[in-house]
C-alpha cells in the first residue's frame, strides 16, 4: 500500500472497511465500491469512476492522512480517563 498512489477498497461486512483508513495512512487515495458517512471529508474515488479521471497530489495524501489521524486518534485525556476506570 505504502508504493501505490490508490488502493481498492471494496466493502466488507460493513458498507466501510478498515482498508479504506489504511490507504489513507498510507498516502494513497481510496477507491471505495460505496461511500459512507466515516468517510465524509476524505478525499476518494468510487469504483464506477473512470480512472484516467484519477488525480493523485501530496497535498490530498496529507489532507486524507490528517483527517485519519484525526478521526482514529483518541484524544490523551479520554484515554486516560478510560484507563482509570479499569483500576
Amino acid at each position: 500500500m505504502a508504493d501505490s498512489r490508490f488502493v481498492l477498497c471494496p466493502n466488507g461486512d460493513f458498507v466501510w472497511t478498515y482498508r479504506f483508513f489504511e490507504a489513507a495512512m498510507c498516502g494513497a487515495i481510496p477507491v471505495v465500491e460505496n461511500t459512507c458517512p466515516h468517510y465524509d471529508g476524505f478525499v476518494q474515488y468510487a469504483m464506477k469512476d473512470d480512472p484516467r479521471n484519477y488525480r493523485w497530489s501530496l497535498e490530498t495524501a496529507i489532507h486524507n492522512f490528517n483527517l485519519c489521524r484525526e478521526k482514529l486518534t483518541i484524544p490523551p485525556h479520554l484515554l486516560t480517563e478510560e484507563l482509570r476506570k479499569s483500576f
